[in-house]
């Protein structure tokens, strides 16, 4: 643990959890009491203490689970209203709240404003809303190592999980969950300071980015249906045939329980490079859609039953072959 205070989430309320001397818990402290240091403090610490701290989190009873999972990206992120009034001049305060742990600053295109709608014309499809082009730039605020990704802009935020090199270990998905919202009260408290407007979620989005491969050299391009367990229903025998390679894309529209339309599971894969210079397949399941309620709690239970989804999703496309390599547990 690290010495000094560390600062978390309880209760809905940004705190001091641990005395590294003591071991005893802190009092809490409401949000609206920290200074804004306090709350950057709390994404500053946060990484590289998640083990730790969030060791009592239990993952979903019977949801699939790996040892090793071809992951290489996780990306977490709402789209809001427009904060009124955001100008260039409010960036640096923005960046400055995560400098510490996130130093290296970059500078995108805004992403289109992006609804998932129900199946209209039998094309299922994401309603989007150009930008107008003088808006402002997406930030790109990295980690020293680049395996942490923050992007912000007047609609979004937007957290990134990447696999560099392999060496790094997927911190799972909790973990990525609570700094998520760590950050994104960070992020609120900065712009509570510049005295901008609470942001108002209308879409939360989950994506988990896989790179596939196959052992012993062999090329899962050729042999696609040794990975991707739907393509064992192709029986196109024809003896002239040399498959090169696979690319395809499936949207399923998602319902809640009650059958109201909740959004849209984008399933896609493509031929890509593997870490190794192999060929691989990259296999992408993303979930988008709205939550229940306008507000952060909501959009985050929205993040755990997209999750959910696409944990049994990736398990059912895939074969048990490479379930035993990436070693399944459940």
């Amino acid at each position: 643990m690290l010495s000094g205070v560390l600062w978390g989430t309880h209760g809905g309320q940004i705190c001091p959890l641990t005395d590294s001397q003591s071991g005893e818990i802190g009092e809490a402290a409401p949000l609206d009491r920290l200074g804004d240091s306090q709350a950057a403090r709390f994404v500053i610490h946060f990484r590289q203490t998640t083990k730790d701290i969030f060791s009592h989190m239990q993952r979903p009873d019977g949801l699939p689970d790996y040892t090793d999972p071809p992951l290489v990206e996780v990306v977490l992120g709402l789209q809001f209203d427009q904060i009124k009034g955001l100008k260039s001049v409010h960036y640096g305060p923005i960046h400055q709240t995560f400098v510490a742990n996130y130093p290296i600053l970059e500078e995108k295109p805004t992403l289109a404003p992006a609804f998932e709608v129900p199946n209209v014309f039998g094309e299922p499809r994401p309603l989007t809303i150009q930008h107008r082009p003088f808006e402002l730039p997406r930030l790109w605020m990295l980690s020293q190592d680049e395996s942490r990704l923050i992007q912000f802009q007047g609609d979004r935020f937007i957290m990134n999980w990447r696999k560099r090199n392999g060496d790094h270990q997927y911190p799972r998905y909790e973990a990525i969950r609570e700094e998520f919202r760590g950050a994104f009260a960070a992020m609120s408290k900065s712009l509570e300071a510049l005295e901008l407007a609470a942001v108002v979620p209308n879409q939360v989005e989950v994506t988990y980015v896989n790179i596939i491969s196959l052992p012993d050299e062999e090329d899962v391009l050729c042999n696609p249906e040794r990975a991707i367990s739907i393509l064992n229903e192709d029986e196109w025998n024809d003896p002239d045939k040399q498959k090169e390679d696979t690319s395809f894309s499936i949207r399923d529209g998602l319902s809640w329980g009650n059958g109201t339309w909740a959004g849209r599971m984008t399933v896609q894969a493509q031929p890509v490079q593997g870490p190794k210079g192999e060929r691989a397949i990259q296999l992408s399941i993303m979930v988008r859609g709205k939550p229940l309620e306008r507000n952060l709690e909501s959009a985050m239970e929205f993040m755990d039953w997209a999750r959910k989804k696409i944990v049994n999703r990736f398990t059912s496309v895939t074969t048990d072959r490479m379930h035993k390599i990436w070693g399944r547990k459940i």
